[in-house]
């Protein structure tokens, strides 16, 4: 449940096949603007992002960016997480998400790395479902503005959280406003003409950046 009055936008659940594939069931979608549903990919991986710890992070923007580079991944099963919920909002902040992993009731937990690494995964199966069902324009979109959150976390969100007591309820607000503000920045120039072409300068600049850059948080 968003904040106060805050706008429900999307609203979807996701179900995990025995091959990794999610079934996506949305419940309710704004049918304006029609790349709500990719964004909110955008957004999911923001927002992890900030909550994965320790090498989770580097290594989620290492699986990202090959997807993004290949055009693609291996789907792959998770067996401690069965699907998750998903809502988005708009807030005065911005456009915001809440992510809530489904856990499988057989499994129990063995530990949290785990239980991260599988949430990496989910991430990138969910990048996946999003690209199969993205049409012309929109797969290039996708890649391209999922490859610019990653090259804002690198660059604008790391150093944030690098000054930032997580435990600080201020300051983690701090941290979260600052990386929903970067995420509908893609939301509101999405339909900019720069993505058309993955082969653009830019495109092909930033994957090169993102690629190399290994200044992450351990």
């Amino acid at each position: 449940m968003g904040l106060f009055a805050d706008k429900l936008l999307l609203k979807l659940t996701a179900a995990s096949l025995p091959d990794g594939e999610l079934q996506l069931h949305i419940e309710k979608s704004e049918t304006r603007p029609p790349h709500l549903l990719p964004f909110s990919g955008i957004s999911l991986v923001a927002g992890q992002l900030t909550v994965l710890t320790e090498r989770h992070p580097k290594s989620l923007c290492k699986r990202l960016l090959h997807f993004i580079e290949f055009t693609g991944a291996p789907l792959e099963p998770t067996t401690l997480i069965s699907g998750f919920d998903l809502e988005l909002y708009e807030g005065g902040a911005g456009i915001y998400n809440k992510f809530n992993p489904v856990r499988n009731p057989g499994r129990s937990l063995i530990n949290d790395d785990l239980l991260q690494t599988e949430i990496e995964q989910t991430l990138l199966n969910y990048a996946i479902a999003l690209l199969n069902q993205a049409e012309g324009r929109e797969k290039s979109a996708f890649r391209f503005y999922l490859l610019m959150m990653i090259r804002s976390y690198q660059m604008e969100i790391i150093p944030v959280i690098r000054q930032t007591n997580l435990y600080d309820a201020r300051q983690r607000r701090k941290l979260d406003n600052t990386t929903v503000f970067l995420a509908t920045l893609i939301f509101r120039n999405w339909n900019e003409p720069e993505h058309l072409a993955t082969e653009h300068a830019r495109f092909l600049e930033n994957l090169s950046l993102a690629k190399a850059f290994d200044a992450y948080l351990m």
